[in-house]
């Protein structure tokens, strides 16, 4: 499987993926050759960006793509069931828990894969997800409203 990954994540694509996202994104830390976290601007909301090989689960490289929404440490069952129950909805994006300095965060996800990509495409995608959420916000602000 490594060799499969090195094939599809050259440093020439992550070269090119790092020119897009700095196009649009602030760069907030880039820990790994692999891994942007960024502020989206003008929402003032942060993600992160990610290649991964996938080795263990999937076998498939991907670009991962991620907004942090907002703090759900404090909900309770039945707020984060009412949560992910909008993942049916989403139609090629999901909501997750990621723990985050000690706090829950509800997660935006979207993965693509890594020879399907296309130059110009994150953007694009980034779009999507707030298009998706913009959709539910409403309703997950209520949700978390009794929080």
């Amino acid at each position: 499987m490594e060799d499969h990954y090195d094939k599809l994540v050259s440093n020439q694509l992550l070269d090119t993926i790092n020119q897009e996202i700095q196009g649009f994104v602030k760069v907030l830390d880039r820990p790994s050759e692999d891994c942007w976290f960024v502020e989206f601007p003008g929402i003032k909301l942060v993600g992160f960006f990610s290649c991964e090989d996938n080795e263990s689960d999937i076998q498939t490289p991907t670009i991962s793509m991620a907004i942090f929404l907002y703090d759900i440490t404090d909900a309770t069952k039945s707020q984060l069931l009412n949560l992910f129950a909008v993942n049916g909805d989403m139609h090629g994006c999901w909501f997750l828990a990621e723990c985050i300095d000690d706090r829950w965060r509800l997660v935006l996800n979207r993965r693509i894969m890594v020879e399907s990509y296309q130059p110009g495409e994150l953007r694009d995608n980034i779009m999507l997800m707030l298009g998706r959420f913009s959709i539910f916000q409403d309703r997950i602000e209520q949700t978390l409203s009794a929080i």
